[in-house]
């Protein structure tokens, strides 16, 4: 502070002081034999101690040199005056900016500048876990009482009511304490985390740090959610585990409960901290942030460069996100259909006032990602059964009192040589709420009643016929093994309304239980989601092309990048002719330099997934989310989504095995089935997906795996001669009982190799 011409003695007396005061504050803060803190971090502190602003952090050094002498009593007291303050505690374990600005160093000024809070309150996380095992091995429990109080005490400080979740007008507690609450949230956090063992002392204080992070406004919760991101590997599982051990206690302990509904909502802010965690955890980070140039782009490419080297090999994993899998924060607990009833949790989150849970929320509107693909896949049929269930109670109600004709089915009849004709024929004309009514199939000149067998077939067919090169839709990617929208489709004269009913068919299985055959490319997954395409997608889609585009970004000088000779276009092959698109106006005449090549790569990522493919896609979404547009859907991942498409790619005999249910006269340890089941093992992937489609209609396992299909076999007379026979609608297959295996195998091997077709073809 330096006095000014007009101060009086007293004033230019007490700001000398004042400076005095600060600088010793400050040489004592960046002193290496006490705090060692940062010059700017010391600087801003020294000012705060001298204003009576901030207490003195934690001295770590203090405390070790008096518990190495044997001095407890003197170690302790600077613990409990630390650590029952939250102004000293913040201002203690502060991490030295060194490592984080080396690493920073290419950001952009405008990265710099939103990072700049999360730098503010970094945390030493190596010291503070140094200290707390210090204070275990020495003083066992003994800082547990001081972390109570403190968690306590600003819990008091906030002006928390009972729920949790509401503040007291005017300038809150909240406020005035700032984001540093995310700081003690997380060093409090970190010492639970560590504990093997939460008695009722510790398990408060988890619950009081849940309901703290419950309070924070929409930039604290950001705030929290970034600090979360930015904890390595082993420090995010400890916490995301002990959150998923809380959460899963208290449903098995709501769930067993007689009473009511839990009021003192500490199960949901568990819920909503775990949710945090999941968004701390996803892959799409900083979505919001995506338009800088080159700086956001290589930032984005970081984890793939070196893995870009074999690009042709595995794709991006997209089951994975920051830290840990995506299905680590599936929940035991929610998942478990004996405990939880995911049908009163759907039925809460579509109305508020439903009072018959046992919980004050629902995890479909707080945490759908807990739910594993099966419980998930089993609420969206939950709310398809519902609408079919109201729209067929609606055709029987219009057809007695009205005298309508108007089927309780949606009734489709087709031909297997013009299948995809006489469905485009049909479905385009049906209303939404036709669509929605159950599916009956129908095959012209064939004895099939369709009790879902024939609609398994029918949906078999369909694909088949559709994702054909040949019929000029789709095209198929040795290499990736996935289809993607044919380039002649244009020129085919293929129109919006064919691309919207494979749409409508796909929402028509999933809507009625039916898995298929195709492979899109996760890409696709994504866009129906409503999620943008980056050049990770590229790589799944287009190995070769996200290769080339890795080399080009690394590529360190402005000849090196002349030499790729690229300019910005994109070309096709169309009728095996090659067609060049301007990727901007004149692109053909705009060469590609070091300066641009972000732009151009994201120019052609644009291209790819949006422009080149746009009026087939966009129709082809619409048909799907003609049936599949409600919020359910949206409750899956990609890589989920697939799986409700497609099925299972896993097959494990060994789990049908188990799960299968034996009827007239045969039984598990029957010699037959024992010779049944040494077949099966036996017999290659192929045969096994034949054998699936023989007996069930479909060639893909469930969702939740070949355990958890109903599969049923019954003896069939004893004739060596007969064939093996099944009810596919019902999962039923009929063997006799062959008198050897040798038969058994031959009769199975020619019965699956001619499965197809219902009677009379």
């Amino acid at each position: 502070y330096r006095a000014a011409d007009d101060d009086d003695d007293e004033t230019r007396s007490r700001k000398a002081a004042f400076a005095g005061d600060v600088k010793r504050a400050f040489d004592a803060l960046t002193a290496k034999e006490t705090y060692d803190m940062e010059p700017n971090d010391a600087a801003a502190l020294a000012l705060k101690l001298t204003a009576d602003m901030a207490e003195w952090p934690f001295n770590a050094r203090a405390f070790y040199d008096a518990a190495n002498a044997g001095k407890d009593v003197t170690a302790m007291d600077e613990v409990f005056r630390a650590f029952r303050s939250a102004d000293a505690l913040n201002s203690s374990f502060v991490a030295r900016k060194d490592a984080a600005a080396a690493s920073s160093s290419a950001l952009t000024d405008r990265e710099r500048a939103r990072r700049k809070p999360l730098d503010d309150l970094r945390i030493d996380f190596d010291a503070l876990d140094r200290f707390y095992d210090a204070v275990r091995t020495m003083f066992g429990s003994a800082l547990d009482g001081a972390l109570y109080d403190l968690i306590h005490s600003i819990r008091e400080r906030l002006e928390l009511d009972a729920s949790g979740l509401s503040r007291s007008r005017g300038k809150t507690n909240w406020e005035r304490l700032g984001l540093s609450l995310t700081r003690l949230i997380l060093m409090v956090m970190r010492y639970l985390s560590t504990c093997d063992d939460l008695d009722h002392v510790l398990e408060d204080m988890l619950s009081c740090c849940y309901e703290l992070a419950a309070t924070l406004d929409p930039p604290g919760i950001r705030c929290l959610t970034a600090q979360l991101r930015g904890l390595d590997r082993g420090r995010f599982e400890a916490l995301a585990q002990t959150t998923q051990q809380f959460v899963t206690v208290r449903v098995y302990e709501r769930a067993s409960a007689e009473d009511g509904h839990d009021d003192g909502g500490t199960l949901e802010h568990a819920v909503r901290f775990l949710a945090m965690l999941y968004d701390a955890n996803a892959a799409s980070v900083d979505d919001d942030d995506d338009d800088d140039d080159e700086a956001d782009l290589r930032l984005g490419l970081e984890l793939e460069l070196d893995a870009a080297a074999d690009a042709t090999a595995a794709a991006w994993d997209w089951t994975r996100g920051v830290h840990l899998p995506h299905a680590y924060f599936y929940n035991d607990a929610v998942n478990d259909e004996a405990f939880f009833d995911v049908k009163d949790d759907y039925r809460r989150w579509k109305n508020p006032e439903w009072r018959a849970s046992k919980f004050a929320f629902s995890f479909c509107a707080v945490a759908p990602f807990a739910f594993d693909p099966a419980t998930k896949a089993r609420i969206l049929t939950l709310e398809s059964r519902m609408l079919m269930t109201s729209e067929f109670e609606e055709a029987m109600m219009r057809s007695v009192f009205s005298g309508s004709r108007d089927s309780p089915f949606l009734v489709v009849r087709v031909r297997r040589d013009t299948l995809v004709q006489d469905v485009l024929a049909q479905i385009s004309s049906k209303r939404e709420r036709d669509l929605r009514k159950p599916l009956k199939v129908a095959f012209v000149g064939e004895q099939g009643v369709d009790e879902g067998g024939v609609a398994k077939e029918f949906f078999q067919l369909f694909v088949r016929r559709v994702f054909d090169p040949s019929f000029g839709m789709f095209a198929h990617d040795d290499e990736t093994r996935t289809f993607w929208f044919a380039p002649e489709a244009d020129d085919l004269g293929l129109e919006d309304v064919e691309f919207e009913l494979i749409g409508i068919v796909i929402g028509l299985a999933i809507y009625n239980e039916h898995i298929l055959d195709f492979r899109f490319p996760m890409t696709i997954y994504r866009k129906l989601l409503g999620q943008t395409p980056s050049m990770r997608d590229l790589r799944e889609v287009n190995p070769w092309r996200h290769q080339g585009f890795a080399k080009l970004l690394k590529a360190r000088t402005a000849e090196e990048v002349d030499a790729f000779g690229l300019t910005f276009t994109a070309t096709r092959i169309v009728f095996g002719d090659e067609v060049v698109v301007d990727l901007i106006e004149n692109g053909r005449d705009v060469p590609v330099t070091i300066e641009n090549r972000s732009a151009y790569v994201k120019a052609y990522v644009e291209w790819f997934f949006v422009d080149a493919i746009q009026y087939p896609f966009d129709a082809f979404k619409r048909g799907f989310h003609r049936l599949c547009g409600g919020p359910v859907i949206h409750f899956f991942r990609p890589e989920e989504l697939e799986q409700l498409v497609c099925g299972c790619a896993h097959f494990d005999f060994n789990a049908l095995e188990a799960a299968t249910r034996y009827e007239d006269g045969y039984a598990k340890d029957d010699p037959t089935m024992r010779m049944f089941w040494r077949v099966v093992h036996a017999m290659t992937e192929t045969q096994k997906r034949r054998l699936l489609f023989f007996a069930t209609g479909s060639d893909r396992a469930p969702i939740d795996g070949l355990g958890a299909l109903p599969f049923v076999i019954s003896k069939n007379g004893t004739e060596d001669h007969r064939l093996p026979t099944a009810h596919t609608c019902f999962n039923h297959l009929l063997l006799p009982e062959y008198k050897d295996e040798g038969t058994l195998r031959a009769r199975l091997t020619q019965a699956i190799e001619n499965a197809e077709g219902f009677g009379l073809q």
